[in-house]
């Protein structure tokens, strides 16, 4: 059928499914452009704000990947045990503690352990996937 040999990616812009797909990509999109700016930007906090050596900045940027990546192994777990939606806690936390990073931190071990806290929060992302392509029909769920 001419529906069946559509691309499934024409499929997610249909009428009934295109301010769905618009509105997931917007928030994606965004979300992810202010997680990858706050990282990018945190090295050049740590040396010019915080006036660090390239050391202390290196050990602090390396806990928050750290954090990011036991934080992924964390929130694939809750998302399957508690449900995908609730992965926004993650996001609000990290918007909280990039606050306390900014503002709140004095010394290397704190502003560590909450490098560390934030890499782990952002890592929330990891149920978007699975969670936007439950919200799409079967058929177009591998391609959402």
């Amino acid at each position: 059928t001419a529906q069946a040999s559509a691309a499934p990616l024409n499929a997610l812009f249909s009428p009934g499914l295109r301010c769905l797909t618009l509105t997931l990509l917007l928030m994606a999109g965004l979300n992810y452009f202010a997680a990858q700016a706050f990282t990018g930007w945190a090295p050049s906090f740590l040396a010019e704000v915080r006036k660090m050596t390239p050391t202390e900045a290196g050990q602090i940027l390396g806990l928050q990947a750290t954090g990011s990546l036991l934080g992924g192994f964390f929130w694939g777990w809750f998302g399957d045990r508690y449900g995908r939606r609730k992965g926004v806690i993650g996001y609000f936390a990290a918007a909280a503690l990039m606050i306390v990073y900014l503002f709140g931190m004095a010394g290397t071990i704190a502003l560590s352990a909450v490098s560390f806290a934030i890499g782990a929060m952002i890592a929330a992302n990891v149920v978007w996937a699975p969670w936007m392509a439950e919200i799409f029909p079967e058929q177009l769920r591998a391609t959402a």
